[in-house]
């Protein structure tokens, strides 16, 4: 088995931060600030099949992205639609994580949350990626 930090070549970071770039101004998020953490270990428990995840905050316009080395796999692999489709996914969170917030007393528990905005965030990238 490959080491994890094999994974994160230049050719391979090279070509997501080019895709992350060329889809925020795609969406219309130039005023963003964006961070880019290649991972080390791929998500482990209820996630592990995680290939990207991002965390952000809205008021200010910032957003940092963390890539799994599962995201860097899939390129090497040659699956660059499924890579593609992943960074379109966690852009979307660009605008479906403040619903996320508004939202929080709404649902019975987290869980209905979380799904329901897995949801929304998956149906959106699916209309972007048919572009």
């Amino acid at each position: 088995m490959k080491k994890q930090k094999e994974v994160w070549d230049k050719k391979t970071r090279q070509y997501i931060m080019s895709e992350l770039a060329r889809k925020k101004e795609k969406m219309g998020l130039g005023l963003w600030e964006f961070q880019v953490r290649f991972e080390e270990k791929d998500e482990e428990g209820e996630n592990r099949a995680a290939l990207a995840e991002m965390s952000m905050d809205d008021r200010y316009n910032k957003a940092t992205f963390f890539f799994y080395p599962l995201l860097g796999r899939r390129y090497k692999e040659g699956n660059v639609a499924q890579v593609d489709r992943a960074i379109t996914h966690e852009l979307v969170h660009c605008f479906t994580c403040p619903l996320y917030y508004a939202s929080l007393d709404r649902f019975a528990t987290k869980k209905e949350l979380l799904d329901n905005l897995e949801r929304c965030t998956e149906s959106i990238a699916a209309l972007l990626e048919k572009r």
